[in-house]
């Protein structure tokens, strides 16, 4: 799931519970913004979830932190580094010129430089300055081939290129495509949960001077039917995958 904040809000977090399946939700904004740092952040959040007991509902906030869950994160921050580069790879790079080392990191395993730079140093003894030296910038910019391989479903790519991102989502992909070639109903999609009908009948006016506006245009219905930013940065979410799950399943009764 891909959410969007302000800058200074988490970089992402992730919840699960005994009745549903895991979810992470992504900041777009700030740091995340470059796919590198949005990288780590998802294996972040990874080791969150692989990591919950199922004792109890699990809710994690990435970049609050307090002196009880910061043990937690450091350790998520440390699987999140070996899980997108093997330890023995940092290893081997004890006697590698120091931005030799960071540039295999950063250019053939797609870390950031933050991420990066510490690795080295907790690892193979490697001491790179906070900021990135020159020799390191060019391939520190955001990577459009990271990008396009870090592309999600019905995120990247989405059918309508207006839409914000924090409104996108396979959920409401599969109803507006659906929508759009006749396979479902306006009614369909609000069984779905995906919007309310009071939701469309106010994108179009009241009725009272509906005939005064100009018909809805076929992208007017196919905003409408999308899921609200709300519904991709909550567990409502969750609920729209059950019900397009449940709207899905055969009835056993012909049509």
């Amino acid at each position: 799931m891909i959410g969007a904040t302000s800058g200074r809000g988490p970089a992402g977090l992730g919840f699960a519970d005994t009745h549903r399946g895991p979810a992470v939700v992504l900041n777009t904004r700030g740091k995340n913004e470059n796919p590198a740092v949005r990288r780590f952040s998802l294996a972040h959040e990874l080791c969150l979830l692989s990591d919950w007991d199922r004792a109890e509902p699990l809710v994690s906030i990435s970049g609050y932190l307090t002196d009880q869950g910061l043990d937690r994160e450091r350790r998520a921050n440390g699987f999140a580094a070996r899980f997108l580069c093997p330890e023995t790879v940092v290893h081997r790079l004890r006697h590698v010129r120091d931005e030799d080392a960071a540039r295999v990191l950063i250019d053939e395993y797609g870390m950031h430089y933050g991420a990066a730079r510490l690795y080295l140093r907790n690892e193979a003894n490697v001491h790179l300055p906070e900021q990135p030296p020159t020799a390191l910038r060019p391939f520190i910019e955001p990577d459009a081939g990271m990008s396009q391989r870090e592309a999600m479903r019905g995120v990247e790519g989405f059918p309508l290129a207006e839409v914000p991102m924090e409104r996108r989502g396979v959920v409401g992909e599969t109803v507006m495509r659906a929508w759009s070639r006749g396979l479902i109903p306006r009614t369909a999609a609000r069984f779905l949960g995906v919007t309310p009908v009071a939701e469309i009948e106010t994108r179009r006016g009241p009725s009272s001077t509906r005939t005064s506006q100009r018909p809805p245009s076929r992208a007017d219905e196919v905003r409408a039917i999308l899921p609200d930013a709300d519904a991709f940065r909550c567990l409502h979410g969750l609920r729209l995958l059950d019900a397009t799950l449940d709207a899905l399943r055969p009835t056993g009764r012909r049509s």
